[in-house]
């Protein structure tokens, strides 16, 4: 009985004013890192205004509010249940202390690696970071070795994460728990605490919690792009890659209804999607049919070079001379922002639909659609050339079944010099040149490397214009980048003219991957950004075919012109792609992230458009979005193809 009545009169213990204290200083680390990031990055605060600041300022403190909310209020629930032991509080307090200075530290190591990550690709932590998952990851991280210095890194990392724990550690060494003999004053100082932490992790105290829609609120794309730490970046790009890669879920979004209202937007004859993709050879262009096809896959390929105010640089002399007496699309947009989408379309004829193709059980089937396949009908051998390792995203396995039927790896074709990409574009080209038949009829699909982290090019032994190019960029760095660029256009360059000393029977389609995020300035546009070139050369070119230069398009057309131009009248074959030197369809390329025209380009989601430089009047809004629905409606009649053929 004694020892009940004693019981009762023990204190309540809490450690509020540690968790209060904590809370402080997360936010204020997350604030450090958000600093870090901007500072690095002054350059695109162009045109930002104090009301910009104030809004960034106030969404970025919700966003840090979160994590700190969440960081806090397990420990806190746990300490509701140790209020009546002092030694138990004092284990979790010490814990929670540890856990505090390990978030420290790993809020400092993404501060450093975000700024590495924007450089790249010009934005926070998105859906890239996890195709590491697929991706060859002993090449990623060799590149990160050797495109940043750790060592250095390191000695940044350390000395700061100890100062901010050291510093930690002293605002919280003099703070003891509390004592509350009343069970009321517990109560309330406990509801208090709750409610404040509650509201923090939500990020705000209305009806819904802070969410990704919230963070575009600065009126400054870069400063929209500050908003959210880093976690809550990472937790973003999670979704996102989740998202496209959830079969299932992309199943249902192209449902038997949602394909036929996309027949009816596209105004389709049919209900048959096999039907309306289907297409007959009008008759070959050329005044003779081609004994050979190279259409040439380039490593970050940018478009930017070719317009005229850039001309002075001259980064591309040997592609600029190809465009001019060829065919060149200016308005032109990869599928998507990586290798693999740009070079499945190549294979598989599908547009990017999100997820990875090659990774898919259908994507592992030849179809109707098989490029290889398709040119070995029109009487064309299938050659695929990649100057890294064929194991690579499984290319290995994907090419042959889409009917490849020799396939080539830069193991074959020599050292790779430090790029553990692939062997250098010299190399690469002079194998298909040793390997090359004139008199075999032949489909040679080719990827390059080299223009590719961490540009490993001996830039001053391969005679690159280094000082001139440094006249033309903002910064030092870019000189490099640049500089592998003008080292790929010499090699397919002097490519090309070996070919055309071998057979005066070939024709060449050139365009990039995807466009390299490298560009000459700080500040671009939206057409310059996402715009690659499309160039198709050859000898016996019909003159009148360059009207049609100024059709819009992207890489999901290329294999349907490349078909028009050299296949016999009534061919039957199918295609996603439009024929871009026909003026029978509607004129807009199409990617998942942007959608183009002959006067515009604009992101899919209507926020962001940019005007062709010769387009004489704006364009309603109405208008894109218009144009924007039928980029979506062909994306719903890919996938439904390809999970129902």
């Amino acid at each position: 009985m004694d020892e009940n009545v004693t019981n009762t009169k023990k204190p309540f213990i809490a450690p509020w004013s540690i968790f209060i204290i904590s809370f402080v200083f997360i936010v204020f680390v997350l604030w450090l890192s958000h600093i870090s990031l901007i500072a690095s990055f002054t350059d695109l605060l162009e045109g930002v205004t104090a009301y910009n600041l104030s809004m960034f300022v106030r969404r970025a403190w919700q966003f840090d509010c979160r994590i700190g909310g969440m960081l806090i209020f397990p420990f806190f629930i746990i300490s509701l249940f140790f209020c009546k032991s002092e030694r138990l509080q004092k284990k979790l307090s010490k814990f929670f202390k540890f856990t505090v200075s390990l978030f420290t530290c790993m809020t400092v190591i993404l501060a450093v690696v975000e700024i590495g990550y924007f450089k790249e690709y010009n934005d926070r932590f998105n859906f890239w970071v996890f195709n590491f998952l697929f991706d060859d990851q002993k090449a990623i991280l060799s590149t990160i070795r050797k495109s940043y210095n750790l060592l250095g890194t390191s000695a940044i990392l350390v000395p700061v994460s100890v100062g901010l724990i050291f510093f930690y550690r002293k605002l919280v060494s003099k703070v003891t728990l509390e004592k509350h003999r009343s069970a009321l004053a517990m109560a309330v100082f406990s509801l208090l605490i709750g409610i404040f932490l509650i509201v923090a992790a939500r990020g705000s105290a209305s009806r819904r919690p802070l969410q990704q829609i919230d963070v575009a609120i600065t009126g400054n794309k870069f400063l929209n792009k500050c908003v959210p730490n880093a976690y809550y970046a990472m937790y973003f790009a999670w979704k996102d890659f989740l998202h496209s890669n959830d079969i299932r879920c992309i199943q249902k979004l192209c449902s038997r209804e949602h394909m036929q209202a996309a027949l009816m937007l596209l105004g389709s004859p049919t209900e048959d999607v096999d039907k309306f993709i289907s297409r007959t050879a009008n008759g070959a262009k050329l005044s003779r049919k081609p004994k050979h096809i190279f259409l040439i896959v380039m490593e970050s390929q940018d478009n930017w070079p070719f317009l005229p105010e850039n001309n002075e640089l001259n980064l591309y002399p040997n592609l600029a001379r190809l465009a001019k007496e060829g065919l060149y699309f200016k308005n032109f947009v990869p599928t998507g922002q990586g290798t693999m989408s740009a070079i499945a379309v190549q294979m598989c004829n599908y547009p990017n639909m999100g997820f990875l193709i090659n990774c898919s059980e259908n994507g592992l089937k030849n179809c109707d659609l098989s490029v290889g396949t398709l040119f070995q009908r029109l009487g064309y051998g299938t050659n695929f050339y990649y100057a890294g390792y064929l194991s690579w995203q499984r290319v290995d396995r994907f090419a042959p079944i889409h009917g490849f039927q020799h396939c080539y790896g830069g193991d074959l074709m020599g050292t790779y010099e430090g790029n553990e990409w692939g062997v250098n574009d010299k190399d690469l080209f002079a194998f298909i040149e040793g390997n090359f038949s004139p008199n075999t009829d032949s489909f040679n699909l080719i990827l390059t490397a080299s223009n590719h982290p961490p540009y490993s090019v001996d830039l001053v032994a391969e005679g690159v214009p280094l000082e001139h190019i440094a006249k033309f960029v903002d910064g030092q760095k870019k000189v490099k980048y640049l500089g592998h660029a003008w080292y790929a256009d010499r090699c397919v360059g002097n490519f090309i003219g070996a070919i055309e000393k071998l057979t005066d029977d070939a024709i060449f389609v050139i365009t990039g991957d995807h466009f390299s995020r490298k560009h000459r300035r700080s500040q671009f546009s939206l057409f310059d950004e996402w715009t690659v070139p499309l160039i198709i050369y050859g000898k016996n070119f019909n003159g009148e075919l360059k009207e049609y230069s100024a059709h819009a398009g992207s890489q999901v057309d290329i294999v349907r012109t490349i078909i028009e131009l050299v296949a016999e009248k009534d061919f039957r074959y199918a295609s996603f792609g439009k024929d871009l030197l026909s003026d029978d369809e509607i004129c807009e390329g199409y990617c998942m992230e942007v959608t183009i025209t002959d006067k515009y380009i604009v992101t899919n989601d209507n926020k962001n458009i940019g005007m062709i430089s010769d387009s004489p009047t704006l364009v309603g809004e109405n208008e894109r979005e218009r144009a924007i629905s039928r980029n979506r409606a062909w994306q719903t009649l890919s996938k439904w193809k390809f999970f129902h053929f």
